[in-house]
């Protein structure tokens, strides 16, 4: 699906790859068994890269963990779905398709920016402010605490946060 398509950034977290095209659209491949090609399907591996019609508009940021999928919109929504702990709730953790994160979630304000480590997700709002959840082992979200976070919570820095790397086992956050 992808073969005419011009990528312009590609997130993956072991398992599953997002490819994200200058026009704004998604593409995935790799393993999909939890359904995280947002497409209602459960094949076990997608060997080539298969488009994930977006009717919310523009993909303007896209990323994986090994089981789940996150995107904002150029309208800078949140969109999640996969398997795991989505941001969505303690009982909210299967969607075979994308499902709109309520904008209080990222404090009212548009969401510009996602990220994702294996079992962790971020997101980065217009205002600047951090929000991060998904499982929380060894402290690797930088809460205060080492249990697993169900919802986008913020984390507070004394700087501008300009990027997010979320690992296994950490994480990095770069600072103006």
């Amino acid at each position: 699906d992808a073969a005419n398509e011009k990528v312009v950034s590609i997130s993956g977290s072991s398992d599953t790859i997002l490819a994200r095209s200058e026009k704004g659209e998604i593409f995935i491949w790799g393993q999909c068994e939890y359904g995280q090609a947002g497409l209602g399907i459960h094949d076990v591996q997608l060997s080539c890269s298969r488009h994930i019609p977006f009717p919310a508009g523009k993909i303007s940021s896209a990323a994986s963990t090994t089981s789940s999928c996150l995107v904002s919109t150029e309208n800078g929504e949140a969109y999640v779905w996969g398997v795991g702990l989505l941001g969505l709730g303690p009982t909210m953790q299967k969607l075979d398709r994308p499902v709109l994160m309520d904008p209080p979630l990222f404090g009212n304000e548009k969401v510009v920016k996602v990220y994702a480590g294996n079992t962790s997700f971020g997101s980065l709002n217009s205002k600047g402010r951090l929000f991060i959840w998904g499982q929380n082992r060894y402290g690797l979200l930088g809460l205060e605490h080492g249990k697993d976070q169900y919802f986008p919570f913020e984390i507070f820095f004394p700087y501008d946060v300009k990027h997010v790397s979320l690992g296994p086992d950490h994480s990095l956050f770069l600072m103006k």
